[in-house]
C-alpha cells in the first residue's frame, strides 16, 4: 500500500499511474515478487511507520499537563510507543502515566488531539459524577449534584 502525503502529483518510473498528491488516498497493487521493497527507499517504509503511529497517538493517548507533569493515559486496548519515550504507553484506561515536564516538551511534542482526548474523558466522568436526570412527563429533569 502506498500513499502520496505530498500536495503534488508525483509519477514513479515503475508504476503505470503516477500517485496523486492526496493523503487520505491509499494506491496498492499486487506484489507477489516483493518490488515494492526492492524499488522503493528503505525511507518510504520509514514514512509509513510513522503516520500509522501518528494516527494510533492520536487515537489512543490522553495527555494533560498538570502540576508541572505530562499525564498520559492509552484508552486503546494494544500497547502504543511513542517515539520520543522511553516506554510504550500500555493499552489500559486505569493506568496514568507521567513525567515531569518543567520545558513543555509534552505540548511540543504531542498532537492537538491527545489533549482534546484527555479533555473528553474529563468531561465524561464529571457528568457521570454530578449530574443526575430522570425523564418526567417528557421532559429531561437534570441536577448537578456536584458543588
Amino acid at each position: 500500500m502506498m500513499k502520496n502525503t505530498c500536495s503534488r502529483t508525483i509519477q514513479v518510473s515503475w508504476l503505470s499511474t503516477p500517485l496523486k498528491g492526496d493523503p487520505n488516498i491509499v494506491s496498492s497493487f499486487p506484489d507477489p515478487d516483493g518490488k515494492c521493497r526492492k524499488k522503493f527507499p528503505e525511507q518510504v517504509f520509514a514514512n509509513w511507520a510513522a503516520m500509522e503511529q501518528e494516527a494510533d497517538i492520536a487515537e489512543c493517548i490522553a495527555a494533560a499537563v498538570k502540576d508541572g507533569k505530562c499525564m498520559m493515559k492509552n484508552t486503546c486496548s494494544r500497547t502504543i510507543q511513542v517515539s520520543w519515550l522511553s516506554t510504550p504507553l500500555k493499552g489500559d484506561p486505569n493506568i496514568v502515566s507521567s513525567f515531569p515536564d518543567p520545558d513543555g516538551k509534552c505540548r511540543k511534542k504531542f498532537p492537538e488531539q491527545v489533549f482534546a482526548n484527555w479533555a473528553a474523558m474529563e468531561q465524561e466522568a464529571d457528568i457521570a459524577e454530578c449530574i443526575a436526570a430522570a425523564v418526567k412527563d417528557g421532559k429531561c429533569m437534570m441536577k448537578n449534584t456536584c458543588s
